[in-house]
Parts: structure tokens; sequence; C-alpha cells
């Protein structure tokens, strides 16, 4: 170790050319390490920057302790064995065994790697900017008693040339991991706009949808029964065959009128369970359709699926309902298979069709498919739609975790 104040100046002097440029803090340190050597030889170097909320970052050269080997290098400042540096009570600390030196030893103090690295003599002094301490550097040696007070002073105006540069680079990194985090919380609440308005589009397109049934279907039937009545009121003697075909028309209309009530609020959901519903709502669209579609449900959850809240149970009803809209409208499909079961603490409700399929690219392209998938997400569920066995149809897995609830 040398004391010539020209060597220790020409050795600064190149740790400020050495360390200029980078912006990897432990890249700096181990660059400024190697340069350090030839003023005061070392077996650990770490610094210390002090954070938020009582805690401090560890950076490490030499040997590797567990202080920066933990899964997150955050420490608690109040049990580090240079405490006293870091909140200022003293200027330094200067020992020949740091194992023995109560410094560095009281109740709850993170001390092992001083004793599993064997890190006998340490200097520790403060890293400073403005007057305020902003962490320490801390220089050890496995051997006994190798730093003198005169170590101190070297060690200090190395401290005070390190300090303004690294904390330049780990507040430079806080800063744009803080713009990162803001970037991907704006992203966040633009997707869930984005996402909103997308329910909000597929419940009025529901609601167009329910009028025009109303409007097409059940007021043209009231309009025509009126008319009949009417016409047959005109007559003198009113006959029962006359009446009949009246009777029966109407009894349609009432029903069609039940199918949209039921839609709106689906009551056998509330009074037979979430399988029965589905096969409720299988049974009428088919009918509706009027085509030769062959339906299975088959539930092996044992009803878990109604033992859920009931805003979740009744979204998890309506994805159902949209997606087997979708499979008898639009896939051309002969057969639907509707799959409950549970694994471990999911429930995973698959809809399965043997249909025209589709291109995976038309997948976030089609309204009707984004709408599944925001009401999925507005659950916390997942929902993964592919093509099936072969390429031929459709499957939607629709997996929930048995606690999701709405957001």
């Amino acid at each position: 170790m040398t004391t010539d104040p020209s060597e220790v100046l020409s050795c600064l002097v190149s740790v400020s050319r050495a360390i200029a440029g980078r912006t990897d803090p432990a890249q700096v340190l181990l660059v400024f390490g190697e340069k350090l050597q030839a003023l005061l030889p070392h077996t650990h170097m770490d610094i210390v920057i002090l954070g938020k909320d009582g805690q401090h970052e560890y950076f490490e050269s030499g040997v590797q302790t567990d202080w920066s080997r933990t899964s997150s290098s955050q420490n608690i400042t109040a049990t580090s064995p240079i405490r006293d540096v870091l909140f200022g009570n003293i200027p330094y600390i200067l020992s020949d065994d740091a194992r023995s030196d109560p410094t560095f030893n009281f109740e709850g103090a993170d001390n092992d790697p001083i004793f599993q690295s064997q890190l006998h003599s340490r200097i520790v002094v403060p890293m400073r900017l403005h007057q305020n301490t902003i962490g320490s550097i801390s220089i050890s040696h496995r051997d006994l008693g190798v730093y003198k007070d005169i170590d101190l002073i070297v060690a200090q105006d190395a401290a005070d040339l390190l300090s303004p540069y690294l904390i330049a680079i780990v507040r430079g990194e806080e800063a744009q991991k803080s713009a990162m985090d803001a970037a991907e919380a704006e992203a966040r609440q633009e997707m869930i706009r984005v996402e909103s308005l997308g329910l909000i589009q597929g419940a009025e397109n529901e609601r167009q949808r329910l009028g025009m049934d109303l409007h097409d279907q059940v007021l043209a039937d009231l309009s025509r029964l009126s008319r009949q009545l009417a016409s047959v009121t005109s007559l003198e003697n009113i006959r029962t065959q006359d009446v009949a075909p009246i009777k029966s028309d109407l009894d349609q209309c009432m029903q069609e009128l039940r199918n949209i009530v039921e839609d709106l609020k689906p009551g056998v959901l509330q009074m037979f369970g979430f399988a029965d519903a589905v096969e409720a709502q299988l049974r009428r669209w088919i009918g509706r359709s009027r085509s030769k579609i062959r339906y299975l449900v088959d539930d092996q959850s044992q009803g878990s699926i109604d033992e859920m809240p009931e805003a979740t149970r009744t979204s998890l009803f309506r994805i159902v309902q949209e997606a087997i809209n979708n499979a008898i409208q639009h896939a051309e499909c002969q057969s639907i298979k509707i799959s409950i079961c549970k694994v471990d603490q999911q429930l995973r409700v698959t809809i399965e069709d043997d249909g025209i399929g589709f291109k995976t690219i038309e997948v976030s392209r089609n309204r009707g498919l984004a709408n599944l998938q925001a009401r999925a997400k507005a659950i916390s569920a997942q929902l993964i739609i592919r093509p099936g066995a072969g390429g031929h149809g459709t499957i939607i897995d629709l997996v929930a975790d048995e606690h999701c609830s709405e957001v």
C-alpha cells in the first residue's frame, strides 16, 4: 500500500477514467475495485446505496456473499452491521478483526457474511453527496490488521470520487424504472378502457338484437293477430275454427316473448343450475334455427360452478351462451359438446363444435370472439380459442379459478 500523494492521485485519476461511460453499477464497482487494489489491497468490496422505507441496496466485487446473493438485493438498514456509518452516527469504521468487533456484532445484525467469508480487516467510509450520506463503501481483507489510519484518507477520497457518478447511475435507473412502470400502468388503463368499450358495444349489440327480435318477430306477430282478430270479430257468427288459428299463433307469440325474457334473465340458471341452463339454451337456440344439430352437456364438476358467486356464475353463463350462439349461427356445425370439469382449484368449461372452424388470425378480428375475451378478463378467467382435431371445428376453453370474481 502506498502513501505517496502523487501515486494516490494518479491512481484515483485512473479510476475516474476507467469508470467513465459505464452505466451498470455492478460493472462500475468491479472496475473501481480492480483499480483500487493498487492503493488498498482487499479480498472483498461492497457499496451500499441507501433507498427508501429503511432499506438499502448492495453491490459487491471480489468475494460474493449472501448480502447480494438473495432473491432481492434490498436489505434492511436497521440490521446492517455498518448501520452507524449509514445513519451518520460515526464518521467511519476501522477494524483489525470485524468478527470480534462489537461495532459489527449486535443482536439481529445481518453479519453472517463477515464470518462465512472470513472478512477480518475492514474499512467502512460514507459515500456523501451535498453533505448527505447516500451510502457507504466497505473494503475488507481476510488477513488481520491490514489497514491503518492513513488508509482511511485514501478510502474516503475514493468514496468522494465515486459518489456523484454512482448515484447518478442509480437514480437514472430508478427514474427509468419509474417511467416504465408509469407507461405500463397507462397501457393497462388503456387496455381496460378498450375492453370496457368492447363490453359496452357488445351489450349495445345485444340490446339491438333483442329490439329487432321484438320488432320483427313479436310485434309483427301481434300486429298480424290483431288484424286477424278484427276480421273474425266482424263476422256475425264466430266459429271455433275461426278462432283456433289465432289462439295457436298467440301461444307461439307468447312463447317467443318468453324466450326473449329468458335470454335477458336466465331463470333456468337460478332454478336448476348452470349445466341445465346451458342445455336449455342449446335446445332453445337449436329449435329457433330449425337445424338438426346434435348436442351434449357433460358436467363432471358435480355442480361446482353453482357454488361460485352469483355474478361470476352469470358471467360464465353469458360467455358460454355467446359461444353457443356463434357456433349455431356461424359455424355450420352438426354437433356441439359442452364439457364442465374441475381440476384442483380451477373450473374448465369447453365448448366444442365440428363446424367450418377459423383461421387463427381471424380470432383477434372477430368482434364476437373479442367480446368473449373481454368478458373472461372481467372475471379474471382465461379464454383459449383453438382449432379442433385435424384443424376441423372450433374448441373454446374457459378456465376460471374457483374463487375468481368480477372486477
